[in-house]
C-alpha cells in the first residue's frame, strides 16, 4: 500500500483499505489498486508438506462520492464489487476446466 493508506481487518478474512485518490481518473485508480492488492496477495505458499497456489485475494474497490456520507454504504458497494470478482473467477475456472 501507499504511505498514508489505512488497512484494517473487519472480520474473518475480510479487510478494508482506505486511501485517497491521486487523480480524478477514478476507474483507472480503482483498477490499479485492485491489481496491486491482488498481485501482492497471490503466490505459491509452502506449508510444510503441502504447497498452495493462491490466485490472490478477491478485491472489491469503490470510490466515495461526495453524497455518500455513510461508511456502511461504501462497504456494501465494495462487498458487491468483491462478489463480482469472485463470480468472474469461478466462471473463468469453469471455462478452463472444459
Amino acid at each position: 500500500l501507499r504511505e498514508g493508506d489505512f488497512i484494517a481487518r473487519i472480520g474473518g478474512d475480510e479487510f478494508v483499505v482506505f486511501g485517497s485518490a491521486v487523480s480524478e481518473a477514478y476507474s483507472d485508480s480503482r483498477k490499479a489498486i485492485q491489481k496491486r492488492i491482488e498481485d501482492f496477495s497471490k503466490g505459491t505458499f509452502h506449508l510444510g508438506v503441502a504447497d498452495i497456489d493462491y490466485e490472490g485475494a478477491s478485491v472489491g474497490v469503490v470510490t466515495s462520492e461526495p453524497r455518500m456520507k455513510e461508511p456502511e454504504a461504501l462497504l456494501s458497494l465494495a462487498d458487491e464489487a468483491m462478489y463480482r470478482v469472485k463470480k468472474a473467477r469461478r466462471r473463468e475456472q469453469l471455462e478452463t476446466d472444459f
